[in-house]
């Protein structure tokens, strides 16, 4: 027994150390995971009066209706008085569906302007205030407003939520025939007794979610970090390279700066059923390379998109697909975002995922208070040692 005894307290040591280190920050990110499963509701509610009136949304990406993607850029360069090109949001990528330009300007930091993609007309103050709180704490929750130290932390702290989530399971783990035992919460209990329970019965059932927050958090911070455990013919081949040669063929010229809107609808053709969401220039004025995120009617995830196609804006190419849905492996890494957040069940998983997340704070709290009350107790039980010394 002694070997079974010390394997025990060998986990327990982890588990309670995990928990020291990690524990507050495991309870900030359920607070903020919560918040951010209806994000886009929230912002949709109580920043409505704020919108931009647009066309539906895809006017503007194909068949040359409504204002096109180049017009809208250079109204946008006017408004701002000129500035680099860093991003251009599509009418699909957006709630308002409007054209939403980024433009870097000397000497400032990045303005966004709004274009509608009926009208023309741009508005330079566009807020939505809502979105933007919620924006801020999306960066909390992935990086802790930290560029770089913070996207390491919380890749981190997702692998150390694995390793938290397994010791607790060996901990609970019961004896055959004690099943009903270890899920049950003992009535008239004192509140550690309550509170030992509750932790420990809602940390069984939410083992499993547990699982798929920390490895799914992880995966979308640092891909390699998971898939570097794979062996290599089961990992994702987003890169679809034999397909990339086969699609990579001359396309009409493409001005450095003037991507058409018939020039989007014939790289989002290379992936069926796609639509256009977001353009992403080159850092560098020399590079030609153009980015093309897509999004296809049934993503699981709002505004994103599943495919990027890189072209050669020079020469008028396609140097790349990246499709997250291609391969089998894509495939299932694809739902690792959609599951994190429920997007992948609709309305009803995010509600699932939201009442999980607070389940989870409730872990994160009671084993925080569990920690407290028996370092009261030892602290308590020394001092009683030490006066019974005196003479």
């Amino acid at each position: 027994m002694a070997g079974p005894a010390r394997g025990r307290l060998l986990w327990l040591k982890i588990h309670k150390w995990i928990g020291l280190s990690f524990g507050f920050l495991f309870v900030f990110e359920a607070v903020t995971g919560c918040i951010l499963v209806f994000q886009h509701e929230i912002s949709d509610v109580f920043d409505a009066p704020y919108a931009a009136v647009g066309a539906p949304v895809g006017v503007g990406v194909g068949g040359g209706v409504g204002v096109g993607v180049d017009r809208a850029v250079a109204i946008a360069r006017a408004a701002n008085g000129g500035g680099d090109l860093a991003l251009v949001g599509l009418p699909a990528s957006n709630a308002d569906h409007a054209y939403r330009v980024l433009i870097a300007g000397q000497g400032h930091a990045t303005r966004e302007l709004f274009v509608d993609p009926s009208s023309g007309r741009v508005d330079r103050d566009h807020r939505r205030p809502v979105g933007a709180v919620l924006k801020f704490i999306w960066t909390l929750h992935k990086r802790l407003a930290v560029p770089l130290a913070g996207d390491l932390l919380i890749a981190v702290s997702g692998l150390v939520l694995v390793l938290s989530t397994v010791s607790g399971l060996v901990l609970w783990w019961p004896k055959p025939g004690k099943w009903g035992k270890a899920l049950a919460i003992k009535k008239n209990a004192t509140v550690p007794r309550l509170t030992f329970d509750l932790h420990r019965v809602l940390g069984a059932v939410l083992a499993a979610m547990c699982l798929l927050w920390g490895i799914s958090g992880t995966y979308m911070i640092r891909p390699s970090w998971i898939v570097g455990f794979l062996p290599s013919d089961l990992r994702p081949r987003n890169e679809q390279t034999l397909r990339t040669a086969a699609v990579a063929k001359a396309e009409p010229s493409i001005p450095h700066e003037r991507l058409s809107p018939a020039a989007i609808a014939r790289l989002a053709g290379h992936v069926p059923g796609a639509t256009g969401t977001y353009l992403f220039p080159p850092e560098d004025p020399g590079d030609c390379s153009w980015q093309v995120r897509l999004s296809r009617p049934d993503d699981r995830v709002r505004y994103v998109g599943s495919a990027t196609v890189t072209v050669n804006a020079c020469a008028g190419t396609i140097t790349g697909i990246n499709d997250e849905r291609g391969d089998v492996s894509s495939r299932i890494f694809y739902w690792l975002r959609p599951l994190h957040s429920g997007e992948a069940f609709g309305t009803i998983g995010k509600i699932v995922v939201f009442l999980l997340g607070f389940g989870f704070l409730a872990i994160g709290i009671a084993g925080i208070y569990l920690w407290w009350i028996r370092r009261r107790a030892r602290k308590t039980s020394a001092r009683s040692r030490s006066r019974a010394g005196r003479p």
